[in-house]
């Protein structure tokens, strides 16, 4: 994930791509090693000048900030707000996209989001979850992986999110780059269209 230092029109390198912002990544991960993968594109962002957000649920903000504490960043770092994923997807949702707008005037360059909603999240809400989170985040610059446990999806409900997503990253297996996806929001409609 390197990333030319103070230039917000450069792409971010992740897992050997470039994504340019704003774009949206997905990540399924299966082991708390995959869970802690992208605390280096939070350090990254600090480090080069980017504003960075990491949303997350109690137990993982536990476990991001010691992989963030391995990257020399501190649990309270004030460069590094901090939004709690509750169980009310839309309030979720609208702090996420308040303190990714506060970034973005605050630093007037690109952000980095992590969002981590682990198990919070199941078939029947993540499409609700990455429609309304990009909803929320179109016209900012912005970078934003979010993350669930893998576990809590069948094949058929991961595979789908390759359709919604810059890139979609199936623990260490599977890495999808699509540059020609269909906004979240946008699959959202059509998703709930056919239900």
């Amino acid at each position: 994930m390197n990333l030319v230092a103070h230039d917000p029109k450069q792409p971010i390198d992740i897992c050997g791509y470039s994504i340019p912002a704003p774009s949206c990544v997905i990540h399924f991960y299966y082991s708390a090693e995959e869970r802690r993968r992208f605390a280096g594109f939070l350090a990254e962002g600090i480090s080069g000048g980017d504003a960075v957000v990491l949303a997350c649920t109690r137990d993982g903000h536990g476990a991001l900030a010691d992989a963030l504490q391995s990257h020399r960043i501190a649990r309270n770092d004030r460069r590094l707000p901090r939004v709690d994923v509750l169980p009310d997807i839309a309030a979720t949702a609208a702090s996420i996209a308040q303190s990714v707008r506060a970034a973005c005037r605050a630093r007037k360059l690109r952000t980095r989001l992590l969002a981590d909603f682990g198990q919070t999240a199941g078939p029947e809400t993540i499409f609700e979850i990455e429609g309304l989170l990009s909803s929320a985040l179109r016209g900012l610059n912005v970078v934003s992986i979010t993350q669930y446990h893998g576990r809590t999806f069948a094949a058929s409900a991961t595979l789908e999110q390759f359709h919604t997503h810059a890139l979609a990253i199936v623990g260490n297996a599977i890495c999808k780059e699509n540059r020609n996806y269909i906004p979240p929001e946008h699959y959202l409609r059509k998703f709930a269209a056919k239900a």
